[in-house]
């Protein structure tokens, strides 16, 4: 489900292990839900795989709704139901919201070619309709995905300046072939709303769904004053959490950039419900399974054991020291929303927990694994590159009292001893162990995955 992300960081697989947990039965009454589903919580803080704020909803009426691990850790801040978090793609379902929007006034054509409400316009966008737009289908490159990202997003840009990133480079296909995510689309749209209705995207979120639907606590994230109760971005650094890298909220705009609350998009869901924010048949619309795997501004899925058997409209968002996750049920008027000032985090995996748990469904319940006090001095002989596969090394080093592992193309994770052997790390469900030959030389190196075990041999 994580597909959404503006950034995202991917990480050698370790950490830690779960327990299936069966609830049986009759439908789970509200006290139960709240019962497991904080459990299951703090279980996941006190792992470290959570940091942020969940509601869980039937029917617009909040089932559980708390905030876990800190806002802002410094200062001691906790986080709340009203804390305030960057949503990042969640932006995208607010932004196809206001291009339908402006269609049913007359003043967007979601048929018509992009290039008649940009300008300039190269001739490579000519073919791409605002429709492509909205569905990921216009092969425009995803700036996010550039090479010097990382190194620019600090960096603030105009929204000229934003799309000239991407202006003059080719598609990647021909538009409608195929479905190609891209926040420069989104970006796109934005571009577009400001032009066709002569004011900002800022001020169309204000006017015409924040004010509206009472959502006091969102806003655009665009270099404003600080905001006491907008959550700190963290990252796992071992057992500890790092401040992550800023990113200048201008990069993110209509693919990224509002922040909210668990608390306001339940405003939101409930306008959505009622048919108050667009017309019944426009949402319809937006939601059609006809679409594939993405509508317009909405992730689809038909059911499967991923959703539960359930139909799904969803979206998932992350950029640098955030993680977020938006899930409604139609059928079953359920909604599950996580906000998490924490990223990595398996973010996907408790959505779905969340969600057995709410309809009384297995789901797995986090293993506590605390760490070992071990000699820093014994890392020394872990310390060497590992043969897990044809071109794939593991490269294990030592960093001051840590021991840190990297995969080939992979970025560096920091392990955390279990034992004087084994390891586990916060952003995956593998463990790593270390075996001596006769001679008592540290000699392999080995994965342990549910299912089965990887060996890769010291080089």
């Amino acid at each position: 489900m994580n597909h959404g992300m503006i950034y995202a960081q991917v990480a050698l697989a370790f950490f830690l292990g779960s327990c299936l947990c069966m609830h049986a039965g009759a439908a789970p009454s509200t006290d139960e839900i709240a019962k497991r589903a904080d459990a299951y919580l703090q279980a996941r803080t006190d792992n470290g795989t959570f940091n942020g704020a969940v509601l869980l909803a039937r029917g617009g009426t909040p089932l559980f709704v708390k905030g876990y691990g800190f806002s802002n850790e410094t200062a001691q801040l906790r986080n709340t139901s009203r804390t305030q978090f960057p949503i990042a793609s969640i932006t995208k379902p607010f932004t196809a919201t206001l291009v339908m929007k402006l269609q049913q006034q007359g003043r967007i054509d979601i048929g018509k070619s992009i290039c008649t409400y940009l300008e300039p316009c190269p001739a490579h966008w000519r073919p791409i309709t605002v429709r492509h737009l909205l569905l990921h289908t216009s092969g425009i490159p995803d700036y996010a995905k550039q090479p010097d990202f990382l190194r620019k997003m600090r960096e603030p840009r105009t929204l000229a300046q934003l799309i000239a990133e991407f202006r003059e480079q080719p598609p990647e296909f021909a538009a409608g072939t195929r479905h190609g995510y891209s926040n420069s689309g989104y970006v796109l749209l934005g571009a577009i709303l400001e032009k066709t209705s002569g004011k900002t995207y800022a001020q169309l979120l204000q006017e015409r769904i924040f004010t509206p639907l009472g959502m006091r606590d969102s806003g655009l994230d665009a270099n404003t004053p600080t905001r006491p109760k907008l959550a700190i971005g963290y990252r796992p650094d071992g057992v500890r959490n790092a401040r992550a890298e800023d990113v200048d909220p201008s990069w993110l705009y209509a693919a990224g950039g509002i922040y909210s609350t668990v608390e306001d998009l339940l405003k939101w869901e409930r306008a959505l419900s009622a048919g108050t924010v667009l017309p019944r048949e426009l949402l319809e619309q937006m939601w059609s399974l006809e679409h594939g795997a993405y509508g317009f501004g909405w992730q689809l899925m038909r059911p499967s054991p991923q959703s539960l058997n359930r139909t799904l409209v969803f979206h998932a968002g992350g950029t640098s020291g955030y993680a977020t996750d938006y899930l409604r049920y139609p059928q079953e008027q359920v909604t599950v929303i996580l906000l998490a000032n924490l990223l990595p985090v398996p973010l996907a995996e408790i959505s779905r927990d969340l969600s057995a748990i709410v309809f009384g469904e297995p789901f797995q319940m986090a293993v506590a694994r605390k760490p070992a006090r071990v000699d820093p001095a014994l890392y020394d002989e872990y310390v060497g590159v590992y043969g897990l596969a044809p071109n794939v090394d593991i490269t294990v080093a030592r960093e001051g009292d840590r021991l840190t592992v990297q995969a080939t193309g992979q970025p560096k994770d920091v392990a955390i001893p279990e034992s004087a052997t084994t390891f586990y790390s916060r952003i995956s469900p593998v463990r790593i162990s270390f075996t001596r030959n006769a001679a008592g030389k540290v000699s392999r190196l080995i994965l342990h995955q549910p299912g089965a075990d990887l060996t890769a041999q010291r080089k």
